[in-house]
């Protein structure tokens, strides 16, 4: 599975056999620089549930989170939440994550929540657990995040969207 997914990733310019850790972009809508950060915490996972603290990224990865691009801003995607990592990973992430990042969208922990974090005087970061989508095929609690940031304002809209079974379609709420 991890040689397919690394092939599809490859195939789309994201993560891929000579980069299975990080893909970087950046991102110019209107004179507004946006440094998208793809990182594959999904690497050292295991079948089982219990992998807490056995996922892991090289020192030169988390280094390279910090490194500027000059980008006005800059999101992370990744499945695993930084809790999920080793100890000494763990802290060395959380840091790279939480004073680089505007926003960090999560996928692993199958709620939805959304929580600021001001990290060592930074400016906030916020963090969004993405829900679940037909978690096991099963629609009932299919949920998810959409956001739309104002350039303009420097203001963050969320939109929490959930499954409506009765009529088969996702409703949002303003949030």
């Amino acid at each position: 599975a991890r040689a397919a997914y690394l092939k599809y990733s490859g195939r789309n310019h994201g993560i891929n056999i000579h980069r299975p850790f990080m893909h970087r972009s950046v991102v110019d809508i209107g004179g507004f620089n946006i440094e998208v950060n793809l990182l594959n915490s999904n690497f050292f996972s295991l079948k089982s549930k219990n992998d807490q603290g056995l996922h892991y990224l090289p020192p030169e990865i988390i280094s390279a989170i910090y490194a500027p691009t000059g980008a006005d801003m800059a999101i992370a995607l990744m499945h695993h939440s930084h809790q999920w990592f080793n100890d000494k990973c763990s802290v060395e992430l959380e840091k790279a994550l939480f004073e680089k990042h505007t926003m960090i969208f999560y996928g692993h922990d199958h709620y939805l929540a959304g929580k600021t974090v001001a990290y060592n005087g930074n400016a906030p970061a916020h963090i969004f657990c993405g829900g679940s989508l037909c978690n096991g095929s099963d629609w009932t609690h299919s949920e998810f995040f959409a956001c739309i940031y104002d350039t303009d304002c420097q203001e963050l809209i969320r939109y929490e969207f959930k499954w409506d079974g009765k009529v088969g379609i996702y409703h949002k709420e303003l949030k």
